[in-house]
């Protein structure tokens, strides 16, 4: 709503110049109310193309190819619009709104190898369909954490343990469970018994004993012990801590046949696990400073995070790797191995993270085969030898290394390999078999997938950048000068897959002319459940209550935000104010089927009930909105356009549009509005990059 009393000069500026492109001419119009617009004509400046973009080259298996569009030439500038990524048997789909003047698009393939091939393709319709040939010139262990019943002290005060005891087990304490209850406590006792249980439940106890045949020490939940040198765990005895556990001994062995943790684990010193029975399982973090060793016929799983030293599985030995496994120096398989999730040798993956701040030798000594499983990351600054294959099977597996000594073995299966000092191709093609492949990109795209960090950025899709003008007199007609509230907007989209997982927006109020206390809101295509807030860099950013679809609003009085309206030339000017914010969609959106669109909208506060809102052409208001069609100058069979189809918003793909100025129809800014609405949206689909600057308020560009 305009203030009734403003300066006369503002309508009775006289025009000395105007920015004509195109050939086009001042329209012989001077209000939109003085056009006949096509019935249903919706004033979208967009457009929703489906684009599916296959690949049939079958050289590299079915690893995976990047995808990007561009709205131009990238070599020239071109922005990229989206990226993604094709294999033989599941193609890039993704439904994009674009602006409706673009005519053509860009698609860049990039091969696993490195090389790409770029398309220019005209946009024709509402798909765009291109296929990419060949360019010219084991058992898996299963990841689920095991659910466990978790111990409690429950022992009778009898055989409850208060101070130190050096006393033996002996053969009358078999089958009895004893439980730690005092904190400091020092175990020194031998296990003459082989069947009983110690239950830690106190803090800071010391054990330098032994345990064999059937006993088991267990730490419950919040209790912590050390292992000192002369403790023993031996053969058919069992380890199972839910607490923390210490190892201070320069070289422990554990020949234990079972040993779990649940909880955490240091070891200071070499580390050994020694045993033809062992049964190994690691459910929470464990670090060994020193060597990591696993012997004999040990299988060792770990579903957390470890990191040693050094690592060495040997013999018959097993590591099966379902979560993170970081190496500093050198890492020695002349056992099993296989990696369902992340090895690090060497690498510093986050200097300010004690955790992960390995900046080691990262050397890796192979005997046997490296098998990676189903998106696994095996990253090493060296390999010092590889006699045996690295082998991927299931989803696309990534191994990345600096630097060789010798490769005597090879590369198979659905494995993409990137060596960082192979700008010679030293490595022979003939090392990679079964649809293995070698990439130049470091950057090469793997999704991050439960423990594994991934690699590379994820795949995005940019909106461009946009401007929306609002009348906000709904649902009475306004004058059309469509300044009311102006924001500028972008934001970017990332995927996995053809879902998007995450929204990016920034928001820039430009000007509000208007006396209304207008707030601004935009509503998501999923559900108000679906999603999660976060990053915002106001207070006012809200998730709105009471929403069916999810809607975020940025601010709900505009008057509170800018003093001035920033929509007369001579008059006082208020800052832009800026609203960027994080949307996490707590399930992927589907993005093959229908384009992301966002229903951005204004509206006022309401004292109770419903409350007036006003949405582009064709829209529809939220959950809190009144009743639209026929409400008002409101047409009765389209909502958010008058009963002569004319909007009260629109959507300008321009950064930073020129808008009218207050009280100057939008036609006397942009005469060639007036041929684009008359004639469907089919021509002048440019009219707003012609504006008649006198008529226009001074945006910076």
């Amino acid at each position: 709503m305009k203030r009734l009393l403003l300066l006369a000069g503002i309508a009775g500026i006289i025009a000395t110049s105007s920015c004509k492109k195109e050939g086009s001419g001042p329209s012989a119009e001077t209000s939109l109310e003085d056009i006949t617009v096509p019935e249903g004509f919706n004033w979208a400046t967009t457009k929703a193309v489906k684009f599916n973009i296959s690949v049939t080259d079958s050289r590299f298996g079915n690893a995976v190819h990047s995808v990007a569009i561009y709205d131009a030439n990238p070599s020239n500038g071109g922005s990229l619009i989206s990226s993604g990524n094709a294999t033989l048997v599941a193609p890039f789909i993704e439904k994009i709104n674009l602006t409706s003047a673009l005519e053509e698009v860009y698609v860049v393939k990039t091969s696993p190898d490195g090389s790409s091939v770029t398309e220019k393709v005209k946009i024709s319709g509402a798909n765009v369909s291109v296929a990419f040939g060949e360019q010219k010139g084991s058992t898996s262990i299963s990841s689920a954490r095991v659910s466990a019943v978790e111990p409690v002290c429950d022992c009778d005060d009898a055989n409850q343990i208060k101070t130190n005891r050096s006393n033996n087990l002996e053969s009358s304490d078999n089958g009895k469970t004893f439980c730690v209850t005092t904190n400091g406590v020092e175990l020194s006792f031998n296990d003459n018994s082989g069947s009983v249980t110690i239950k830690v439940c106190a803090q800071n106890v010391r054990f330098s004993g032994n345990l064999k045949d059937k006993s088991k020490l267990i730490l419950t939940r919040g209790a912590s012990l050390s292992m000192e040198g002369n403790a023993q765990i031996n053969n058919g005895a069992s380890i199972i801590n839910y607490g923390s556990l210490t190892v201070n001994a320069s070289n422990k062995s554990i020949t234990a046949s079972q040993f779990l943790n649940y909880g955490s684990i240091v070891a200071n010193g070499d580390f050994t696990l020694n045993s033809s029975d062992l049964g190994f399982e690691n459910y929470g973090p464990f670090r060994v400073n020193g060597k990591f060793i696993i012997n004999a016929t040990v299988t060792g799983v770990n579903h957390d995070k470890i990191f040693a030293n050094d690592l060495m599985v040997n013999g018959n030995g097993g590591l099966y790797n379902e979560c993170a496994l970081y190496v500093k120096n050198e890492f020695g398989i002349d056992g099993k191995f296989e990696n369902s999730g992340f090895t690090n040798v060497g690498y510093v993956l986050d200097a300010s993270n004690p955790a992960t701040h390995i900046n080691g030798s990262g050397v890796t000594k192979c005997n046997r085969d490296i098998v990676l499983r189903n998106g696994a990351i095996f990253q090493t600054i060296k390999i010092d030898y590889l006699n045996g294959k690295a082998l991927a099977t299931g989803n696309t597996s990534l191994l990345k290394f600096d630097s060789y000594n010798n490769l005597n073995g090879s590369f198979s299966g659905n494995l993409v390999v990137y060596h960082k000092n192979d700008a010679q191709n030293t490595i022979a093609s003939n090392k990679f078999n079964d649809g293995a492949v070698k990439t130049n990109k470091s950057d090469y795209y793997m999704p991050a997938t439960g423990c594994n960090p991934g690699n590379g950025e994820a795949p995005v899709t940019n909106s461009g950048n946009y401007t929306l003008i609002f009348e906000d007199n709904w649902p009475s007609k306004g004058d059309f000068d469509l300044n009311d509230i102006v924001v500028a907007y972008s934001y970017r989209l990332y995927k996995d897959g053809n879902k998007a997982t995450k929204l990016e927006g920034t928001y820039t109020l430009l000007a509000s002319g208007g006396d209304y206390e207008n707030g601004f809101g935009i509503e998501f295509p999923t559900a108000s459940s679906n999603i999660t807030l976060s990053a915002t860099n106001k207070e006012s950013i809200k998730k709105e209550q009471g929403q069916t679809k999810a809607v975020v609003v940025l601010f709900d009085n505009a008057r509170a935000v800018q003093q001035n309206w920033n929509t007369i030339a001579d008059g006082s000017k208020s800052p832009t104010v800026t609203y960027t914010f994080t949307v996490t969609f707590n399930t992927p959106v589907e993005l093959s089927s229908e384009a992301f669109t966002l229903n951005p909208f204004i509206f006022q506060k309401s004292t109770g009930g419903k409350r007036n809102e006003v949405h582009l052409p064709g829209f529809s208001g939220t959950s809190l909105a009144n009743n639209v069609l026929g409400s008002g100058d409101n047409s009765t069979t389209m909502t958010y356009v008058t009963r002569g189809n004319l909007p009260w918003a629109l959507n300008i793909p321009v950064s930073n549009f020129k808008y009218p100025k207050e009280k100057t129809n939008i036609v006397r800014a942009y005469p060639s509005i007036t041929d684009w609405a008359q004639n469907g949206g089919n021509t002048s689909l440019k009219w707003y990059e012609m504006p008649v600057l006198q008529y226009c308020y001074p945006v910076a560009d």
